[in-house]
């Protein structure tokens, strides 16, 4: 299986899409299921809106079995232990993952008595850099491995926590060792430009490490991550299709050179996505 910074780093392509997909709240994966399968990578997510859904790894390798798509697992530090992360890796690696997120996860806001324990063992910085001493043959207790991991590690980042924090906290995952970022969605072009201004005079460098910005693929009644423009809401509640829309937020990040992005399908209340609304943007956007 290829790895995420393999295919980035390609001289000549198409624009690259990783895709987010919510596994099934079921143990058995249902036949003629759609997934966003005209994604580069199909990120297979964790236990989306703190639901009991099946393993990111376990339906990550699934899919690549079947030769659906390649994929990116979800690991979140806040589930297991440092032996159990780091055993989570190795497996990973034998079953031919070869791509992985690291996220901290949201805290449980459930009733006490339904809530699970939060682990936090790791922070997603100290995960990141475990996994690269996973790659290098070397556990969390610093005994040498029978053989490496062979995983490539990203994480993600998140604009709507302000500025100057998740500035901070990119340069040491990046100083960890986080090979690409997903970001979530944000709409405003001169967010993103200060995100970039305020890295590069803080720390006197440009930030290498690719990220995917995220876009939403919005819909009447959909839950949205983040606030859509007002332009959007209007053209929806004006009848107006979502793909094209989609589209049209799409060109605003491709007039800054901005083409790999991280899509996210349009999310429905009970957590419903619709993969085939986010298969016809990226097939149509790398066409334009």
């Amino acid at each position: 299986m290829v790895k995420v910074t393999a295919s980035l780093s390609k001289a000549i392509r198409e624009p690259f899409f990783i895709c987010d997909y919510s596994p099934p709240k079921s143990g058995v994966m249902a036949v003629n299921v759609i997934y966003p399968d005209t994604a580069d990578f199909v990120l297979v997510n964790s236990s989306p809106g703190l639901s009991v859904r099946a393993s990111s790894s376990m339906v990550a390798a699934y899919i690549q079995s079947n030769a659906i798509a390649d994929t990116i697992f979800t690991i979140v530090t806040r589930d297991m232990n440092k032996l159990a992360l780091d055993s989570l890796i190795l497996g990973g690696s034998i079953m031919g993952l070869r791509n992985v997120v690291v996220v901290a996860g949201d805290r449980f806001r459930m009733d006490r008595n339904q809530r699970p324990s939060q682990i936090n063992d790791y922070r997603s910085t100290d995960l990141i850099r475990s996994i690269v001493h996973l790659n290098q043959g070397i556990d969390c207790r610093g005994v040498k491995l029978d053989s490496p991991a062979d995983i490539c590690v990203g994480s993600v980042l998140d604009l709507s926590t302000g500025l100057d924090k998740e500035v901070s906290l990119v340069h040491k995952k990046i100083v960890a060792g986080a090979e690409y970022f997903i970001a979530q969605p944000v709409y405003e072009m001169e967010t993103i430009d200060k995100f970039y201004e305020l890295y590069r005079n803080r720390y006197l460098e440009d930030i290498e490490v690719p990220i995917l910005w995220g876009i939403q693929i919005p819909d009447v009644n959909s839950i949205s991550l983040t606030m859509f423009p007002d332009w959007v809401e209007d053209a929806l509640n004006d009848g107006e299709d979502p793909v094209p829309v989609a589209l049209q937020m799409y060109e605003s990040f491709r007039r800054r050179g901005l083409t790999d992005m991280y899509i996210v399908p349009t999310i429905y209340k009970g957590g419903h996505r619709n993969y085939s609304s986010a298969n016809m943007f990226m097939s149509a956007a790398k066409q334009i």
